[in-house]
């Protein structure tokens, strides 16, 4: 294609279509009487319709900004959107770990993360040993530690100083986060009077000593690991970061010289879109916020955002379906713009990850990269009439959490009087609801569970425990759990490896579409909870049924046909069946609850039904503790 002006526009021919045509075309289609019937609220609270155009644009702002220009909607970006792949290594030696990093860089990564143990601490010969052979011009380094962290980052520019490279050259992060550490255990480092003259002495040192390295991180992922919602996690993330501004401004030291210093690390779900939407309004926000603190400053609202897999929504049965999850969570991550996104081992949850699991979990990044391209095009998402939409109500709400957290006082202020934590512990609550019933689906734990799978022993082995302050403010406990553990645990009481696996036998009789329908859905069911399933499809009688449930002598009969033949059925199965079994009916016949009842039915599974707490009951009922 030429750029001759006189050539037809491309798609020109096309006729445009008006918001009133589309809204005409899918009713007809979809045979809807009532299009607002086809909106949904997610979790946040936000409405999406069914469909947008680009007249949903026309109320938006900031559409007409470039990349790398301030409000920074478009990211900072501007030639490619090339972002970092970061693997994170716990140091207890520091020449193994230096080894292990080596190979990872042979491999693909370029930012690499360093986290010392509680109490462990390196000389400046050690810390030579760890970045032994590396060229910090190209590798991003972050070091993370709560604790004697000025000693810290004095080592780390003595290490370089012996070395060739010059520190004001290194890139990467002191991870020193003092409001973060509150947050998960309900306690400063020391106090917050000395934790923050910390951060103030960090900024100033680095300033002379390590300029491009950033000495703060507001750690947003600590609220998207607990389950909160999206908006939340943006929203009292940014009040940790005004925090950070104000209070460090009281000691002397300007805003636009701390936001410089600062660097952004928020959790990536797998809500795909809006993860997306997240991700730059965090950038239109904080740019917002850095303005009001320097006004006529316009470009300290740039922000390095580091994106971390949450860990809300990872699983420990079948754990190959984080490989998935992952795979989407970096797809939105680098759609969204972030800087770096750490890789996630599918098995990290389970047990300690092997070469295996971080080289799969390194190369999902590798190929998004080499052979998807998703790092070539600057802010993919912009023009995108649903993305560009969701952006704005995510901004806008999680603008209305910012206000609300200053409007009591500030990030601390609102920790202390519960309202922080009120908040995270309603939307943690919501949607333990959503998954107990199936509304928000962890594919192989709440739903299509991997009846063969091969329990790790490891499944039943404790997660690391959380040390807690003795005077702690609250139960921090909530900042420390998954979506899925519920679920595990129940399945665990199941599947204990000192006891007999229970056998639930499906009984499939009557109309053969009701009766497979329902063998489907049980089997799904069950399996959730751990049992056996083992079903009796392709018996030609009744009697059959139940001469295969006398041999195997199940602690569990799950009844499987239509409503209306449930009662004749299995009052004949009652009648001749003389073993000890729960019975459970695949369905919900309202209308013979009591007779079935009568007849020793215990438990009705359908789609309404509380998947865990049902399951739960069950347990009770087979002695299960």
């Amino acid at each position: 294609m030429t750029d001759n002006q006189n050539e037809p526009k491309l798609f020109s021919n096309f006729p445009t279509v008006t918001p009133g045509e589309w809204k005409d075309k899918i009713t007809i289609d979809l045979k809807v009487k009532d299009i607002g019937k086809l909106c949904w609220e997610t979790i946040e609270g936000i409405k999406v319709a069914p469909f947008y155009t680009k007249a949903d644009l026309d109320k938006l702002g900031n559409l007409e900004t470039q990349p790398g220009k301030f409000p920074f909607l478009r990211g900072v970006k501007t030639v490619n959107n090339d972002w970092n792949i970061r693997q994170d290594f716990v140091v207890k030696d520091c020449s193994p770990t230096n080894n292990k990093l080596h190979e990872a860089i042979y491999s693909g990564i370029t930012e690499a993360g360093f986290e010392f143990p509680p109490g462990k601490t390196f000389s400046p010969k050690k810390l030579e040993a760890l970045i032994n052979g590396i060229n910090a011009k190209k590798i991003r380094l972050n070091f993370s530690t709560g604790e004697n962290v000025l000693n810290l980052i004095k080592h780390v520019v003595n290490a370089f100083d012996n070395k060739t490279i010059n520190p004001l050259e290194i890139k990467g992060a002191l991870e020193f986060d003092p409001l973060g550490h509150l947050i998960l255990y309900g306690k400063f480092y020391s106090t917050e009077k000395a934790d923050l003259e910390v951060a103030g002495k960090l900024i100033q040192y680095g300033e002379k000593h390590i300029p491009k390295f950033n000495l703060l991180t507001l750690h947003g992922n600590i609220f998207g690991n607990a389950g909160a919602s999206i908006v939340q996690e943006l929203g009292f993330t940014l009040a940790m970061g005004a925090e950070y501004l104000a209070k460090l401004a009281s000691q002397g030291i300007e805003p636009s010289v701390v936001a410089e210093r600062m660097q952004l690390t928020m959790s990536i779900g797998s809500n795909y879109f809006m993860e997306i939407a997240k991700i730059r309004a965090t950038r239109l926000l904080w740019s917002s916020i850095v303005k009001a603190f320097e006004p006529g400053i316009k470009n300290t609202g740039l922000i390095y955002i580091h994106s971390k897999p949450s860990l809300w929504n990872k699983t420990k049965y079948d754990p190959y379906v984080n490989m998935l999850r992952y795979t989407t969570e970096v797809m939105s991550a680098a759609i969204g713009g972030a800087d770096s996104i750490s890789f996630f081992p599918f098995n990290k949850i389970l047990k300690q990850p092997g070469a295996f699991s971080e080289r799969i979990a390194r190369n999902t990044q590798v190929i998004l990269k080499e052979e998807a391209y998703f790092n070539k095009i600057v802010d993919p998402a912009a023009g995108s009439y649903y993305i560009e939409n969701l952006t704005d109500s995510v901004a806008n709400q999680a603008w209305n959490i910012f206000k609300e957290v200053e409007s009591l006082g500030g990030f601390v202020a609102a920790f202390r009087n519960g309202f922080i934590m009120k908040q995270v512990a309603s939307s943690q609550a919501k949607r333990k609801n959503n998954i107990a019933y199936r509304k928000e689906i962890l594919v192989g734990t709440n739903h299509y569970p991997d009846l063969k799978e091969q329990v790790n022993e490891s499944i039943f082995e404790k997660e690391s425990p959380v040390e807690y302050s003795k005077n702690q403010l609250f139960d921090s406990q909530i900042f420390h759990s998954r979506g899925a553990e519920d679920f595990e645990t129940l399945r665990q009481k199941t599947e204990r490896p000192e006891t007999k696996k229970p056998v639930a036998v499906l009984f499939p009789f009557g109309d053969p579409a009701k009766a497979s329908a329902r063998t489907i859905f049980a089997t799904n069911f069950m399996g959730t909870g751990g049992f056996q399933v083992i079903d009796l499809n392709g018996i030609k009688s009744i009697e059959e049924g139940i001469n295969a449930c006398k041999e195997r002598k199940p602690e569990i009969i799950v009844f499987c046909s239509s409503d209306g033949e449930y009662f004749e059925f299995i009052s004949q199965v009652a009648g001749n069946l003389n073993i000890k079994s729960l019975f459970i009916v695949s369905g919900y016949p309202a209308d013979m609850l009591t007779q079935l009842q009568k007849l020793g039915v215990k438990h009705f599974i359908h789609l309404k039904s509380n998947v865990l707490e049902t399951h739960r009951k069950i347990q009770k009922d087979l002695g299960i503790e």
